[in-house]
């Protein structure tokens, strides 16, 4: 069943502003709540102290201490202030599903119902994503773990990686980043600029030259067919955080984002790094 959020921004230059937001799943109930708290650090007259956000203190990459909560993907700084993830701008700066627009039209030609159709839709998207995910802590794993791993293999004296996942689609995908791409990088790295009010998690950051402090940013999806728009969106989001660590000192020598092909084998996907909209 769907609800809906809605809330009221005290804003003295705008008037009070009165965002609603349909939630048909937590992903959507995440995306609202980041968006309410961007619309309401921008135009609100005193920045959100959200003490419900709740989280744990960790330092970042670019060496900024802020609260991290998992479960919501929210960062704020150590005042409480939310800051504006890389998702989160990638989506403010891109078109927009019309699903109220195509639902009615598909379900006319399709001859299906439209709840059918959504429903379909949903399940679909989930599967998806749980794929990605799947895919995500897989290659984690093994980039965080593969020394230790070795280190098993040794007192064990097996020939299995124990950093490598046991499912066998999962295990192949693994072998074959690592085949082309290697494990000589650094995963899940969180980065933030706390006086642009900006953070971010990289799923891959290669150091090409860690004494100058040059860097590519790196992201994995496992999609096998990805459309010119959503690609962008990618580059967008990919270059939200290489604007982050350009503003901490590094040279950002450019992204490559890690897509599945027809084979289901990867392949890396250059691209140059946007300017912030």
């Amino acid at each position: 069943m769907d609800y809906k959020i809605e809330a009221t921004i005290p804003s003295g230059q705008y008037g009070n502003i009165r965002p609603t937001f349909t939630i048909e799943s937590s992903d959507d109930e995440r995306v609202a709540m980041e968006t309410l708290a961007s619309l309401w650090n921008r135009y609100g007259d005193k920045p959100m102290q959200d003490k419900a956000v709740g989280g744990v203190k960790i330092t970042s990459f670019t060496d900024e201490e802020v609260i991290w909560n998992e479960d919501k993907h929210i960062y704020t700084d150590l005042s409480g202030k939310v800051l504006l993830s890389g998702s989160k701008y990638a989506a403010m700066n891109s078109p927009v599903f019309p699903k109220d627009m195509i639902l009615p039209k598909t379900s006319a030609k399709w001859g299906v119902s439209e709840e059918n159709i959504e429903d379909m839709w949903s399940r679909k998207g989930g599967a998806s994503l749980d794929l990605g995910n799947a895919v995500h802590k897989a290659l984690e794993m093994y980039h965080l773990h593969h020394v230790e791993g070795k280190k098993i293999m040794e007192v064990t004296e097996s020939d299995e990686n124990y950093a490598l996942p046991k499912q066998p689609y999962l295990k192949r995908l693994v072998l074959d980043f690592v085949d082309k791409f290697g494990d000589t990088a650094l995963s899940e790295v969180v980065v933030t600029d706390v006086a642009n009010g900006m953070a971010g998690t990289i799923d891959r950051l290669f150091i090409v030259d860690e004494a100058k402090m040059v860097c590519r940013v790196q992201d994995y999806k496992s999609n096998t067919e990805i459309k010119k728009p959503k690609m962008l969106e990618y580059q967008k989001q990919l270059s939200f955080y290489a604007h982050i660590l350009i503003n901490n000192g590094w040279t950002v020598e450019g992204l490559d984002l890690f897509k599945l092909d027809a084979d289901e084998l990867w392949e890396k996907v250059e691209m140059e790094v946007l300017e912030l909209e």
